[in-house]
């Protein structure tokens, strides 16, 4: 079928464009994103106990990515099944997940190792 040769020439000149590399990563990237609405509700929930000083409308944003995260998350997996066909895409893609868990495993160790015993905020982060 021609207009598929066409547009599956096409797909496979856009992925060897560093722009389309990008977007792929930064789109793989995203796929953290799949457990947001979950954690986010977690996170929401703890705040008050851990975070005392910050205002309830101060966690106005967090919570609007319980729905937005959900939502972010199915279109970034589509892009992703769509742009990985693949097997090193693919392989490409699922790196540049576990790097980004890696980036965020690494925040949350630095947090974690930052935070006082007490849970009062420490001098230089007010």
């Amino acid at each position: 079928m021609p207009a598929t040769s066409v547009r599956d020439d096409g797909a496979a000149a856009l992925w060897r464009t560093p722009e389309f590399t990008e977007r792929l990563r930064a789109v793989a990237a995203s796929l953290t994103e799949l457990s947001a609405p979950g954690l986010m509700r977690t996170r929401i929930a703890a705040f008050p106990h851990h975070y005392p000083w910050i205002a309830a409308d101060g966690l106005a944003y967090f919570r609007t990515r319980i729905g937005q995260g959900g939502r972010d998350s199915e279109e970034a997996l589509a892009l992703v099944q769509t742009w990985a066909r693949t097997r090193e895409q693919q392989e490409r893609a699922a790196a540049v997940l576990a790097f980004k868990c890696d980036v965020l495993w690494a925040l949350l160790d630095a947090v974690e190792r930052g935070a006082p015993d007490d849970g009062a905020v420490a001098e230089d982060a007010t």
